[in-house]
């Protein structure tokens, strides 16, 4: 469960680094124009930098869920699987 718990806390980090370097990047350009409008007058990789925020987005707001599913998912198992459970 522990090394679960780490797993888990360190890939939100990266997620959540990822994220904050992208926000403050692109904090300074036109994100909607950029994703409603796509055209040559964009930087090659501004699209690739839009749709990785919009994942890194989606990735913090269900964040939580995750985290949860993820916990409960390990405390099942670990449950399900040890020694007392399996006398009975």
């Amino acid at each position: 469960m522990k090394r679960t718990l780490i797993k888990i806390g360190i890939q939100a980090a990266i997620i959540g680094v990822i994220y904050f370097i992208l926000l403050h990047g692109l904090s300074g350009t036109s994100i909607v124009a950029g994703v409603l409008c796509p055209g040559p007058h964009l930087p090659h990789h501004y699209p690739i930098l839009i749709g990785l925020f919009i994942l890194c987005r989606l990735y913090i707001v269900l964040l939580p869920g995750i985290l949860l599913s993820r916990i409960g998912m390990a405390w099942l198992k670990k449950r399900h699987l040890s020694p007392t459970m399996m006398k009975q």
